[in-house]
């Protein structure tokens, strides 16, 4: 029989787990890179959605703030910036008039988590807006008509801790169901790979054990299915060659064994009767 190596024992060792290892190794590495890109590009998203979001808010206000710091009306100026907190990461705001005094005030408290310093560290603790107010106020004079004056400010301070814990939970949910995508991934691979990798080898190689090296040509390898126009096929082509050659070797040597052989008995023959 063939001394062929001894059958691979250990599955970490074989052609399939080796494929599939090195597919899933690529593709964690790939969705790392591309988690890294998502989250960076979420991060701008976030980034524009709070400002975008924060200046809606402060437009809507903007009219009856500036009216409020014109009239220095101070219960409409807090009626104002009352509105204001119906955005919840707005956590103060104030009206100051064009003298620097505040004309009302209302200050509420950040929202406290376990994330807190790591919100803290990718969007800052807090954003703050201060936006000039200006009126257009009914002229005294026919020289001051359409002329716009500045009022005073509003100024108002956002926590970034809700966008952020959204933006956190979101990478997580992105990342965790990246890492169950690869496991599938690899799960798949493994049995793909050993149905049309490591089971054709292994009964090409249970084929090859069975060769009696005396008369090979009583065998011949099969083509497995799903492989007639692949390097299975070739291999198994060049092998069943590689048999037929050895075995007419075999033949033609046998041949010229028995020819010698022939060929010294007449000779012995000739010097036996010249004697």
């Amino acid at each position: 029989m063939l001394h062929l190596p001894k059958q691979i024992d250990r599955f970490t060792d074989r052609i399939s787990y080796r494929q599939a290892r090195w597919t899933v190794l690529i593709a964690i590495l790939l969705g790392f890179f591309f988690s890294a890109h998502q989250f960076y590009l979420d991060y701008y998203e976030q980034e524009t959605i709070l400002n975008t979001t924060v200046k809606q808010v402060i437009n809507i206000v903007e009219q009856s703030a500036s009216q409020a710091a014109y009239s220095l009306d101070k219960e409409f100026a807090i009626e104002v910036i009352s509105g204001l907190f119906e955005y919840k990461p707005i956590f103060e705001a104030a009206i100051i008039d064009d003298l620097g005094k505040t004309l009302a005030v209302i200050q509420g408290s950040k929202e406290l988590g376990p994330l807190r310093p790591l919100t803290d560290r990718i969007f800052g603790k807090t954003r703050e807006y201060d936006i000039l107010l200006k009126i257009l106020p009914p002229p005294v004079s026919f020289s001051e008509m359409g002329k716009i004056i500045e009022v005073g400010h509003l100024h108002v301070k956002v926590d970034t801790y809700p966008l952020g814990v959204a933006f956190l939970e979101r990478s997580v949910v992105l990342f965790l169901s990246g890492m169950v995508r690869n496991l599938i991934l690899s799960f798949i691979l493994l049995i793909f790979f050993h149905y049309f990798l490591t089971k054709p080898f292994q009964n090409l190689e249970k084929t090859l054990r069975n060769i009696d090296p005396d008369r090979p040509e009583r065998i011949r390898l099969e083509v497995p299915r799903g492989h007639t126009k692949d390097e299975f096929a070739r291999v198994v082509h060049a092998t069943n060659d590689l048999l037929v050659t050895i075995q007419q070797n075999i033949k033609d040597r046998i041949h010229r064994i028995v020819e010698r052989e022939r060929m010294q008995t007449e000779i012995t023959e000739r010097r036996r009767r010249q004697t």
